[in-house]
């Protein structure tokens, strides 16, 4: 017996039940509703973290801000400490 495959498309034969493409189709559309549900509420989620993010940015350049103050007062205080002890001899 020869088992060699002459013909290589795909067939569907009446042996596949009904049921089984029923079931398919089935759950094909319960995963496209889910992913559809997921869409919604990923969206819903990023508008809320919208306000978070900007406020994120803006602290983050009020640190930074913080940061050049502080060196700033550094060489203030180096300056005043060099005059102090100029004045003092």
């Amino acid at each position: 017996m020869s088992y060699i495959i002459r013909d290589k498309t795909w067939r569907v034969d009446r042996r596949v039940p009904v049921l089984f493409f029923l079931t398919l189709a089935l759950q094909i559309a319960v995963v496209l509703i889910w992913a559809a549900q997921l869409d919604v509420r990923v969206g819903g989620l990023e508008k809320q973290n919208e306000p978070i993010a900007s406020a994120n940015d803006r602290l983050s350049r009020i640190e930074e801000r913080i940061d050049a103050l502080r060196k700033h007062n550094e060489q203030i205080k180096h300056k005043l400490d060099y005059l102090a002890d100029k004045m003092m001899k």
